[in-house]
């Protein structure tokens, strides 16, 4: 996690960017999307700023409910499905060009895991 107040660390983004491709994923506040949507845009416009590539969680479960992607009503943190849609997507936005890489296979398996429709005897064989 990174303090936007010292914004200094994020000068020498080229040296990361030149070895690896950083993604950012900025969370909103779950239980309020729409409303703390101004404060996640912000983030993602610095990064972006940076030439960064973003990945706004607002863009992704803005339609659904609270209690449609977060653990229950007590715990705001993002729930499996939610979790699952944030690995497809990246999955298919950002790594599917490494299909031969181990890194590629472990983010495939562990989608899996989380797959409703697949019964956890058929998983383990994935």
């Amino acid at each position: 996690m990174v303090n936007l107040r010292e914004r200094e660390e994020l000068t020498t983004i080229e040296e990361i960017l030149s070895k690896r491709k950083l993604i950012v994923i900025v969370y909103p506040n779950l239980k309020n999307i729409a409303g703390t949507r101004v404060m996640s845009d912000k983030v993602a416009s610095f990064f972006e700023l940076q030439n960064v590539t973003v990945l706004n969680i607002a863009d992704l479960l803005g339609g659904f409910e609270a209690s449609e992607i977060t653990v229950n009503a007590l715990d705001g943190r993002a729930n499996q499905m939610a979790n699952r849609m944030l690995a497809e997507h990246l999955f298919q936005n950002h790594f599917e060009r490494f299909s031969g890489d181990s890194v590629y296979r472990r983010i495939r398996w562990c989608c899996r895991q989380f797959d409703p429709n697949v019964s956890s005897e058929a998983q383990k064989t994935r």
